[in-house]
């Protein structure tokens, strides 16, 4: 569980822009300019986590997954809209569908 508590305050745009740029010129966040210009009885302020990077997909997968998902919707809305015969078919072939995504 997390030990710190997420505050969220308004400030006017005039303000805003006034501490924006005096957080930029120290080469500061917003958020650690506000806790040192707070109460310099808080100690240990939270420390800001490295950015998560995510690995890089394949576009050719990527591709077939979109390609699968999209068939996989249009066979569901068309059992949705047809006769018994016609569903029988469209369940076999989502099934079949099913059964390449393994």
């Amino acid at each position: 569980m997390n030990e710190y508590k997420q505050v969220k305050v308004n400030f006017r745009i005039e303000d805003h822009k006034i501490i924006s740029n005096i957080a930029r010129s120290e080469n500061i966040t917003i958020a650690q300019y506000i806790r040192n210009h707070f109460d310099s009885s808080i100690d240990n302020p939270p420390i800001r986590n490295q950015a998560i990077s995510y690995k890089k997909v394949d576009p050719k997968l990527l591709f077939q997954i979109e390609y699968i998902s999209k068939r996989i919707n249009f066979i569901a809305k068309n059992l949705q809209d047809c006769g018994e015969l016609e569903r029988f078919l469209l369940v076999e072939i989502y099934e079949k569908m099913m059964e390449l995504t393994k």
